[in-house]
């Protein structure tokens, strides 16, 4: 899912197909550019690393703990 715009999906659930739109702003999550994800090597790699697991707000926690909520529900372990 990005950050950086829209993203369009389908489900399949019980023989149906449902489309749908994530926009990051509907979930409480600013859209960000692809470039500020972006590293140029191992050390800015290590920094972006360290901000997520050290919980601090960022682009790159965003994209994690967006992503890790679709792979929670995609695996029917919450409910939406």
């Amino acid at each position: 899912i990005s950050l950086a715009s829209p993203t369009h999906a389908v489900e399949l659930k019980n023989h149906q197909l449902t489309f749908f739109t994530i926009k990051p702003p509907d979930l409480g999550i600013d859209y960000q550019s692809i470039s500020s994800l972006k590293v140029e090597n191992p050390a800015q790699s290590v920094a972006k690393i360290t901000k997520v697991f050290s919980n601090i707000p960022s682009p790159e926690r965003d994209m994690v703990l967006l992503n890790a909520a679709a792979g929670l529900y995609i695996a029917d372990a919450v409910p939406n």
